[in-house]
């Protein structure tokens, strides 16, 4: 009997051990874990992964006639601006008639979406009548004040419906520069009829009269 106690102890005694072992192991990779976890303002943080906002049409946003180069009052056709984002592909807006399809003036002119706030862009879409204009599309977080120096994203229609990929980018305004005129008729003119802006709002902004 007093063999067999021995023998018993000394199972015990190893368990016990073993025990010992591993709550040490997990002891440290806590705190090994805790330590990585730690930024130097002392806090843990755990980010989950950030989803990315599906794009959608964006509403609510106000057009207006960009024309910084002109000599009248500012703007061209203020009054129709709205008509360009009406949703009805009947009405529209449009620029002034000129005697060359390349302005001879100017650089361009252009219309001007506000969207409201800071917006990450996806796409654009165009239904325009007017042949062979063509523009850049510029995104910003202030609103433009002179003619467009760098090059943007290039816009050149084959159809009344086009298209233009905006990802990756993030701004409240939307500028369509029109540089070429096209062929209206007799004279050179464009005419957007119905534009469309897809896209999401950033996290974290805050919408005019929010």
């Amino acid at each position: 009997m007093a063999r067999g106690s021995r023998g018993t102890g000394r199972k015990v005694g190893t368990g016990r051990k073993i025990g010992m072992t591993l709550l040490a192991l997990l002891l440290i990779a806590s705190v090994t874990m805790i330590g990585l976890l730690l930024r130097d303002d002392g806090l843990v943080r755990l980010r989950p992964p950030e989803a990315t906002p599906a794009p959608r049409p964006l509403e609510g946003l106000v057009a207006a006639a960009f024309d910084p180069e002109g000599t009248g009052p500012p703007g061209e056709n203020n009054h129709l601006v709205q008509l360009a984002l009406d949703g009805d592909r009947s009405t529209g807006w449009r620029t002034e008639s000129y005697e060359r399809a390349d302005f001879g003036t100017k650089d361009g002119v252009g219309l001007l979406l506000d969207l409201g706030g800071p917006k990450q862009l996806d796409s654009m879409s165009i239904y325009s009548p007017t042949q062979g204009w063509a523009a850049s599309v510029h995104v910003s977080q202030d609103p433009p004040a002179a003619a467009p120096l760098e090059a943007g994203f290039t816009l050149t229609p084959t159809g009344t419906d086009s298209g233009l990929v905006l990802r990756g980018t993030t701004g409240r305004y939307l500028l369509i520069w029109i540089t070429d005129l096209g062929r209206d008729g007799a004279k050179h003119r464009v005419e957007l009829n119905e534009v469309a802006v897809l896209g999401a709002t950033v996290d974290g902004a805050v919408p005019d009269g929010g």
